[in-house]
């Protein structure tokens, strides 16, 4: 989390879910899906090839152009959704 983001877990990451993900490339897919609800930051951000903005958002109003099943996960987080096991 820190390499990428420059935050540091405050307390151990919880497993949120396991999921499949299904695209062109492949069929055998698999992301494991952790909540981190503390956190200190280390170092600012910067952007590389995996990740190309960093910013916070009400799970409600998520901008433009999210990944479907990033948002599928927030809404799950959140309580306003069910969960899958398709990322």
């Amino acid at each position: 989390m820190a390499e990428e983001t420059g935050l540091v877990p405050s307390v151990p990451l919880e497993l949120f879910g396991f999921y499949h993900n299904v695209h062109e490339a492949t069929n055998r897919d698999h992301l494991a899906f952790f909540v981190c609800r503390s956190f200190r930051r280390e170092r600012d951000a910067k952007r590389n090839a995996e990740i190309a903005e960093m910013a916070w958002f009400d799970t409600a109003v998520l901008p433009v152009g999210v990944e479907p099943g990033t948002a599928r996960r927030l809404g799950e987080i959140a309580g306003a959704t069910s969960t899958g096991y398709r990322w």
